[in-house]
């Protein structure tokens, strides 16, 4: 997006400060305010306060950066971070003013920057301050940063190959080292900072600001700087930050190769950028008015970091057996698959230890304003809470209540597609209705599956209609003597598995079915499903020519049959059908399945393959406290009782 970038003049105090602005064409409602922190001016270390400004700007944030009293271009004599609130104040207005569509304004500081909002925010309970993002805050006195150069510090010099070259070159003052070293131990076990009459220190103001501020929070720590690290010491072992890091309404990430002022690798200022242009994006989207609970929707880049850490911190507990309903699946589905401007959700349904085993996935897309949707796309068979068996009926219920009364209003959930059998079914109806919402399940589609007899595959095709098994016959009989004829099925993570992707997409592009609009969406998967042993890519060669290829999984004794394709030019060879033959063979003389799943459709060559049919249904619920919700409530029912009543019903 185009933006405008102008340099204006502000008061502040009886002084003029100067500052950048800049406005993007088309403005959304929040903008940022960079507060400069340490002996810097609007520009910022390796420019890096004007690149982020651009950056935001050219995302549609208007931003302000600018010159403290006594600092760069603007008059005045300096002050102290603890001192800048009026600076703030007035960098607040000015954006305001130059962009009269704000609604809100998000703050954002590096180091003493980050504990100067903190003060602000603490002093002045301003309504406007939205969002708060702080990167690397200062929390410095004696005995932090003694505990943290005993912690860090002169562990990581031993490792340092400098340290150990200047000691056998006798250039290291060994006994000053010592008696530094003794020092920061001795005021490393000095307590937390005791409490005291009078006013409070910047260190005791910064805890409470985090406990009182009722808007969102972005925390970004260098993993690479001892700034961060003393920070992170201080917020994790002094009682008054006691649980500040888990606040629901606070987001942390870490960027492991940063170091103070995010120039340790190429790229990690413009991470940090990212990180704060999709906080900034999802944070826009819900919050709730009066309320200390957030809805907390991320970016597809921001959610994958997230399940990514789940997964990594995951303990081995009870899990889905389909894996459709797996982090792992909902993570490739974010990475890959998903529409332009879709923000994410992973909103957790367990009490007490098992807090981070159960979760919701669901969604909000900008073309389907008013409703929150199912984490679910046209590639999803089968939808429902991860871990079910964990999840917390009452979490659930009050996870509905919290979204019937959000600010921006839903008007409409809808979640699909649905095991009627299965318990999330029943706790996403049960909950909202007991939360409040009007709720009917509707059809999504058939779902064709086959129980087998494990390792009895000519039990299972003698069953199969006649005619099918004449056509797999002669067309296995007729391709065998082909010459360059070639069968092959790819399960693991090895060097044939991008071969045999490319050989799928290829099969796949001279089908008759349309373009993947996410080409993305069926390599990632086949990787998963080989990193997780799920794997069967079966693939026919003609010449080194793919001419059919179809993907299964195979979990838990079960198949799951997800994609198949042939290239049209050799219809008449029935390479499809031999396909799927040798496929069943292998999964059920193998793999010894107990159950093959065709998952979506009722084409008519699934039920020569199948012969159980099921449905998949859909929860939909519309908001009585929205009238939009009211509207699309008296249309639905009215519309069944009309269609039920009616005498031109079929």
């Amino acid at each position: 997006m185009n933006y405008r970038e102008a340099a204006i003049h502000f008061s502040c105090a009886g002084e003029e400060l100067l500052g950048i602005v800049a406005l993007p064409e088309k403005a959304s409602e929040t903008g940022i305010v960079i507060v400069v922190g340490g002996p810097q001016y609007r520009v910022g270390s390796h420019r890096q306060f004007t690149l982020l400004s651009r950056a935001l700007a050219t995302a549609g944030y208007p931003c302000l950066r600018f010159d403290h009293r006594g600092m760069g271009d603007s008059a005045g004599t300096s002050h102290s971070f603890e001192d800048i609130n009026d600076e703030i104040a007035a960098a607040i207005d000015t954006l305001l003013a130059q962009s009269p569509a704000l609604k809100r304004v998000v703050l954002w500081g590096l180091c003493d920057a980050a504990s100067a909002i903190l003060i602000y925010c603490h002093a002045t309970q301003d309504q406007r301050v939205a969002g708060l993002a702080l990167l690397n805050p200062w929390v410095r006195s004696e005995s932090t940063l003694a505990r943290t150069q005993v912690k860090h510090y002169y562990g990581q010099r031993l490792i340092s190959a400098d340290f150990w070259a200047k000691l056998f070159k006798g250039q290291l003052e060994l006994g000053k080292a010592m008696r530094g070293l003794q020092n920061n131990v001795k005021l490393a076990k000095r307590g937390a900072e005791a409490p005291h009459q009078g006013a409070l220190s910047f260190r005791q103001i910064m805890p409470q600001a985090l406990r009182k501020f009722d808007g969102r929070i972005l925390l970004i720590l260098s993993g690479k700087d001892l700034v961060a690290k003393e920070f992170l010491d201080c917020a994790t072992s002094d009682p008054s930050w006691s649980g500040i890091l888990e606040q629901s309404t606070l987001r942390r990430c870490d960027i492991a190769t940063a170091d103070h002022t995010f120039p340790a690798r190429p790229g990690a200022s413009k991470l940090s950028s990212k990180r704060l242009n999709g906080w900034v994006r999802s944070s826009e989207s819900i919050m709730l008015v009066n309320s200390r609970e957030s809805l907390i929707f991320n970016t597809p880049e921001i959610f994958v970091d997230e399940t990514r850490a789940l997964l990594a911190k995951q303990s081995s507990g009870p899990q889905n057996a389909d894996p459709h309903l797996l982090l792992e699946w909902f993570m490739v589905l974010a990475e890959t698959a998903m529409p332009e401007g879709a923000l994410l959700a992973l909103f957790p349904l367990s009490q007490g230890k098992e807090r981070e085993s159960s979760f919701l996935p669901a969604m909000v897309l900008p073309n389907e304003h008013g409703k929150i949707l199912a984490l679910a796309t046209f590639y999803t068979p089968l939808f429902g809470l991860v871990n079910e068996a964990q999840a917390d009926e009452c979490a659930l219920t009050n996870l509905a209540k919290l979204l019937r009364k959000s600010r921006p209003t839903f008007s409409e959930a809808q979640f699909s597609p649905l095991d009627t059998e299965s318990r999330s079914f029943a706790l996403l109806e049960a909950s909202f209705k007991n939360a409040g919402w009007l709720v009917d399940d509707y059809v999504c589609f058939g779902n064709w599956h086959q129980k087998t007899n494990p390792g009895n595959y000519a039990t299972y095709l003698s069953d199969r209609p006649s005619r099918l098994q004449n056509t797999l016959l002669r067309a296995e009989k007729k391709l065998s003597k082909t010459d360059g004829y070639r069968l092959q099925i790819v399960q693991q993570d090895n060097d044939l598995l991008s071969v045999a992707i490319d050989a799928y997409v290829q099969v796949y592009n001279k089908s008759w079915k349309e373009h993947e609009p996410f080409p993305e969406f069926i390599p990632g998967l086949c990787k998963l499903a080989a990193r997780k042993g799920w794997l069967r890519l079966g693939l026919i060669f003609l010449d080194n020519l793919p001419i059919a290829a179809q993907l299964w999984l195979v979990v838990e004794k079960k198949a799951y049959i997800v994609k198949l394709a042939y290239d049209q030019k050799f219809v008449k060879t029935s390479a499809g059908t031999v396909l799927t033959g040798a496929l069943f063979r292998h999964v059920i003389d193998v793999d010894r399945v107990e159950e093959v799943d065709y998952l979506m459709g009722d084409d008519q060559y699934k039920q020569d393959w199948m012969s159980e049919r099921r449905e998949r249904r859909g929860i939909i619920a519309f908001n009585p406290q929205s009238p939009l919700g009211i509207a699309k409530a008296v249309y639905h029912f009215g519309g069944k009782i009309l269609r039920k009543y009616s005498p031109f019903k079929k």
